[in-house]
This record gives structure tokens, sequence and C-alpha cells, in this order.
């Protein structure tokens, strides 16, 4: 009788041998290409995960954020479901875009093909974005897309799409500012020295709007971002309160002005309330203390 070869799967990097392993470093991108050309059956066939085989096998949904949500549940991965639509959004994406990539790699000479289109499918995710301006996943896969794919344009478009934000999708103005590369063209404190006069001049004039939009206003931002935005309060008696642990981004959005806040566990680092109200400062983790009864609010990055 032959004899059956184990193999391991290679999730997020990581060589996997057991469902606990495959939980550790569970990736969708890599599961749900797995799933698809059968690898993960075969996997599950030669470990001896029997039970498991049969749940996979019995998934019939063609879709691919259903297919994950039974992955996750039979896996019994957690994680959060912003963070599914999220990464789903994202990979429906790429997807498209690889279609789109090898449809022009048969048409490489009709450049302006690929250059209308390129505008088009900017100027649609423009739209969706408006569509979309409640849905938080699909905002923060959409603000990926134009700082990685869509930066060429924004740079030229900036100053009206985000004014049309503004109106129309305040949610993605609080998005862009969580982007290093997008936060640049909306906060005098992060420009680029090097930047023309006209686009030091425009991003000053992106800055007011957002001041005078009231974007740090307390309820202007529980209206906005709704349930997207975490409040901490009261006096913490001279002592640090950790909020957020390290390697968990947030954004700063407003506080009282006797809060004062610091990167996770960064001992000797006190940031003051003038240092970053107004800045939309971006810290790694947050501990905040205070002696009276003020509030803090900030979001996930």
């Amino acid at each position: 009788m032959a004899k059956t070869i184990k193999f391991n799967l290679i999730c997020d990097g990581n060589p996997v041998r057991t469902i606990e392993d495959l939980q550790n470093n569970f990736s969708i991108e890599d599961i749900l290409e797995y799933y698809k050309n059968k690898l993960l059956h075969r996997w599950l066939e030669v470990r001896g995960y029997s039970d498991q085989l049969k749940k996979v096998e019995m998934i019939m949904s063609s879709e691919y954020i259903e297919i994950i949500r039974q992955l996750i549940e039979i896996f019994d991965i957690e994680i959060k479901e912003n963070e599914i639509l999220e990464k789903i959004y994202i990979l429906e994406y790429t997807n498209n875009r690889n279609k789109k990539n090898e449809k022009y790699n048969n048409f490489n000479n009709k450049i302006n093909l690929i250059i209308d289109d390129y505008f088009i499918q900017y100027e649609n995710l423009k739209k969706e974005i408006v569509i979309h301006k409640k849905d938080i996943s699909f905002l923060k896969a959409s603000c990926k897309k134009i700082s990685n794919d869509f930066l060429k344009i924004f740079d030229m478009d900036y100053f009206d799409m985000i004014r049309t934000m503004i109106d129309e999708c305040p949610m993605f103005i609080y998005i862009m500012l969580t982007d290093s590369k997008l936060r640049k063209y909306m906060l005098v404190s992060e420009m680029n020295e090097n930047s023309s006069i006209v686009k030091k001049e425009n991003i000053k004039n992106i800055n007011y709007l957002i001041t005078l939009d009231n974007f740090f206003d307390k309820d202007k931002v529980d209206e906005i971002l709704e349930k997207n935005v975490i409040v901490v309060s009261g006096p913490t008696d001279e002592y640090w309160k950790d909020a957020e642990p390290k390697n968990k981004k947030i954004m700063v959005i407003r506080a009282g002005n006797k809060i004062v806040v610091r990167n996770a566990g960064k001992t000797g680092e006190e940031i003051n309330h003038e240092d970053y109200m107004g800045k939309f400062l971006i810290l790694n983790g947050l501990d905040y203390k205070c002696n009276e009864n003020h509030t803090l609010r900030y979001m996930e990055v």
C-alpha cells in the first residue's frame, strides 16, 4: 500500500500542520485559494481531519463572503465581521483588477484604452464610496485602493474629491485621515514642505474646511461615525490607563483639554491636548490619563 504523504499548507507565510496552526495563522486570501484549488480538502484528508473535511465539502455557495464565513465557522476562527468584509472587498477588487490586467495583456498596444479605463475605475469608485457611505468596511477598502492604486489620479483630483466627500460622505474624511499617504493632502501639520505653492494653499484650505465643518465636534463625530467611534472618559487619578494595546493603531479625534495621551506602554511620553488636538494623531495603541471627568474620542485605524 502506498504511504500517504503529509504536507503543510502555507498561511500568512507560516507552515500549517494542524488546525491550531491554521487558527493562529489564518489568512482569508490563502485559505480561499486553497479552498478553490482543493488543496485544503487534500490537506484535511491526509491530516485525518475527516469531520472538518465533510463540512468543507458541504459548502455549496459560490460567493466569496459566504464561503469565508463558513470556513471561519468550521475552523473556529476568531475574527471581526468588519475585518472579513474589508478583506473580501479588497480580494474581489484585486481579482477583478487581475482579470482586467489579463485582458490588457492581449491589447498591450492600446494604451489609451488602459488609461481611459483607469480613470473610469477611479470615477466609479468615487461614486461607490458615496453609495456605501455608511459601510465602514467598504470605505476602508476603498481608501486602500486609492492609496495603493489611484494615488497619481488622486494627486490631481484631491482638492475636488475631498470637498465632495465633506458634503456627501463625511465618514470617508475620517477614513482618509487614517491613511499615511492621503492625510498629507488634508493636514497642514503633515504637508510636504517640497510641495508647490498651489498645493500648499489647497491643503491649507482643506484643513480649514475640516475645521470649519466641525469634524472635531463631539456631536458631529458621534453622528458620522456612529458605532465606529470609541469613547472613554473619567478621571484616572494621575495614573495611566490603557485603552488599546500595542500593535493596534488608533486615531485620536477629540478629547477634553485635560487629557494626556501616549503610545501604549511608551514610558516617558506625554502628549498634551495642544500637541494633538486638530492633528488627528495616530498612535500605536493608546494610554491616557486625566484628573477630571473629560472625554476622549478615537477610532481604530
